[in-house]
């Protein structure tokens, strides 16, 4: 994820470090739970996987 935002593994750990803290969450496990629950994924798994841009 970092390598195509040009951003640090350290740099990337951190932020999702702090979502986890904000969301009141002890892992990214839970996270994909919550944004499940709320309608925030997509049903087919292999549709959501990063392109590049054209």
């Amino acid at each position: 994820m970092g390598t195509r935002l040009y951003i640090g593994e350290t740099t990337v750990k951190t932020h999702v470090s702090r979502v986890l803290g904000k969301l009141d969450l002890r892992s990214r496990t839970q996270a994909a739970i919550l944004a499940r629950e709320n309608g925030l994924t997509r049903e087919n798994p292999a549709s959501a996987v990063l392109r590049k841009p054209p």
